[in-house]
C-alpha cells in the first residue's frame, strides 16, 4: 500500500524543548532530511490504486505520477515545520528566558483557569509564592550570574519535587508561584515547608552560609473565578505575615502617611 514518508527532522528547529529550555539547548547545524524520493515500486502500486492498469502506465503517466507524489511529499514536509515553528513561537512566548518555568503572563493565565476550574468543578487548589532571599544575597556578593545560578537551581528543586500536574512560573525579581491542583490550602502550606526546607539545605542555594534563611512563602487558595492578580497580591500578603515583614509606622508628629516595608 501507500506508504507516505514521516516528515523527517526538521532543519534548525529540532525537537521542542522544555519551558524555559529554548532555541539555545537544540543541536545546532544538524541537517534534516527532506522526504525521500519514492521508489518505483511504490508509485506503481499507487498507479493500481487510482485505477490505472499495468499496461496503461506509460512512460508519461509514470512520470506524472511521480511529479504529483513527489510535490505532495514536499508540501506535507513544509506543513509539518510551519506547525513546528509555530508551536516553537507559543513555547517561547510563555517561557522564562533563565529558567525552565513560565514566564509572569503565561502563569497569570494558568492561574485564571486554575481559578475557572475551581469555580466548575468545586474542587481545592492553592497559589504558592515562594521569595529566594539567596538570589538577592548572591547578586549582591557577586553579580548578576551569581544570582541567575541560584535562581535556576531553586527552580530545578522546585519542579523535580512538585507533580507533573503543577504549574510553576517565574513571577519576576526573585519570586517563583506554583499552583498545586486539587491540593486545599493546608496540605499546600506542607508542600510549602517541605520546599523552603528543601532549598534551605541545598549547597548551591545557601553558598557556604550556616544559618537557615527565614520562612519566605506565601500560600492562597485559589477562589471560584478569582482574579490573577487578587491571588498573588493575597499569596504576597502571607509571604511578608510570615517572613516578618512589618509595615512602617508613621511618626505621630507627621502628617505622612509613610510607605514601604521594612524586614524584620
Amino acid at each position: 500500500m501507500i506508504d507516505v514518508p514521516e516528515v523527517g527532522k526538521i532543519t534548525a528547529i529540532g525537537p521542542l524543548a522544555a519551558h524555559g529550555e529554548g532555541p539555545a539547548s537544540w543541536p545546532r547545524g544538524e541537517e534534516r532530511s527532506r522526504p525521500r524520493e519514492r521508489p518505483p515500486e511504490q508509485i506503481k502500486d499507487v498507479a493500481q490504486v487510482m485505477g490505472f492498469a499495468g499496461a496503461e502506465l506509460s512512460d508519461g503517466v509514470y512520470q506524472a505520477l511521480s511529479q504529483l507524489m513527489a510535490e505532495m511529499d514536499k508540501l506535507r514536509w513544509e506543513l509539518e515545520i510551519a506547525r513546528r515553528h509555530d508551536e516553537y513561537l507559543y513555547q517561547l512566548a510563555d517561557s522564562h528566558p533563565l529558567m525552565p518555568v513560565l514566564n509572569r503572563r503565561a502563569f497569570r493565565r494558568e492561574l485564571s483557569k486554575a481559578a475557572a476550574h475551581v469555580k466548575r468543578t468545586e474542587t481545592p487548589s492553592t497559589l504558592l509564592v515562594i521569595d529566594i532571599e539567596e538570589g538577592r544575597q548572591a547578586k549582591r556578593e557577586d553579580g548578576a550570574k551569581a544570582r541567575d545560578a541560584v535562581m535556576l537551581r531553586a527552580a530545578e528543586i522546585v519542579k523535580a519535587n512538585l507533580e507533573p500536574i503543577d504549574v510553576i512560573g517565574g513571577l519576576g525579581g526573585d519570586r517563583l508561584g506554583i499552583i498545586l491542583k486539587v491540593i486545599d490550602e493546608r496540605a499546600a502550606r506542607d508542600t510549602a515547608r517541605r520546599l523552603a526546607r528543601l532549598l534551605g539545605e541545598d549547597p548551591a542555594i545557601r553558598r557556604r552560609r550556616l544559618t537557615q534563611p527565614r520562612r519566605a512563602w506565601g500560600a492562597s487558595a485559589i477562589g471560584p473565578g478569582e482574579d490573577a492578580e487578587d491571588l498573588l497580591e493575597k499569596a504576597d500578603m502571607d509571604l511578608r505575615a510570615g517572613a516578618g515583614y512589618r509595615r512602617r509606622t508613621p511618626p505621630a508628629a507627621s502628617d505622612s502617611r509613610g510607605s514601604g516595608d521594612d524586614v524584620g
